[in-house]
């Protein structure tokens, strides 16, 4: 059966349609509908979202501003009580094997050096995933049609800034392994372009910071 939209009457593609969540999603009009309103059995509009910020999870924020909100959550894991014991036991025998030798013995090595590159950056990676684990954190700065995506430690990190209203819908993708600190879940606002994040977020903490977004924008998931 083809559904169609009631504004405008185009076909909703069957990628656009969830039928779990009983929505159906119009790109012309950026509306969302009930599929069963659509089939004469229910109302057509959307019923409204609950707002997330009346239960705001532990590890998480929220506040508002002068022109918008900044909301945010926390990456700290207990991952780290793992990670940062092998951290210094990775660094301190490959590195301290391949360069600290050099540097003792006053003698530099070009082979074993090259050796050690590899070895150098993913001690880079790892220590970055395990400072995220003690003091990272995923914070949202929203301002008007501007919304601002940092990931990082302090005021160092990355930051990735969209329009929110070329924002079609957000949604999660990845795999959550049902551990912590073991999810690879990235939450995706779909563009143009795709703006993917979040991945070092508990999974509860991923669900508070989509479903913000989802409120504040309209947007269907």
């Amino acid at each position: 059966m083809k559904l169609q939209c009631p504004n405008c009457n185009a076909e909703f593609p069957p990628t656009d349609v969830n039928v779990t969540d009983n929505i159906a999603y119009c790109r012309s009009c950026n509306e969302a509908f009930t599929i069963s309103g659509l089939l004469g059995h229910g109302p057509t509009v959307r019923p409204a979202l609950p707002d997330p910020t009346m239960n705001i999870p532990k590890g998480c924020w929220y506040r508002e501003t002068m022109d918008g909100w900044i909301a945010g959550a926390t990456t700290r894991s207990p991952v780290a009580f793992f990670i940062i014991p092998f951290m210094c036991i990775w660094s301190g025998g490959s590195l301290g094997g391949i360069y600290g030798t050099q540097i003792v013995q006053g003698k530099f090595d070009l082979f074993m050096s090259l050796f050690g590159i590899p070895f150098l950056l993913g001690s880079l990676l790892l220590w970055s995933i395990a400072i995220m684990c003690v003091a990272g954190k995923v914070e949202l700065t929203a301002s008007g049609e501007d919304l601002t995506v940092f990931t990082g430690v302090g005021k160092l990190g990355w930051t990735k800034k969209i329009t929110i209203t070329q924002a079609s819908r957000v949604y999660t993708s990845g795999i959550n392994y049902h551990y912590p600190g073991s999810n690879n879940v990235n939450i995706i606002i779909e563009g143009p372009p795709n703006t993917r994040f979040g991945s070092g977020l508990s999974f509860v903490r991923q669900m508070f910071l989509a479903q913000l977004l989802r409120y504040k924008f309209g947007l269907p998931e």
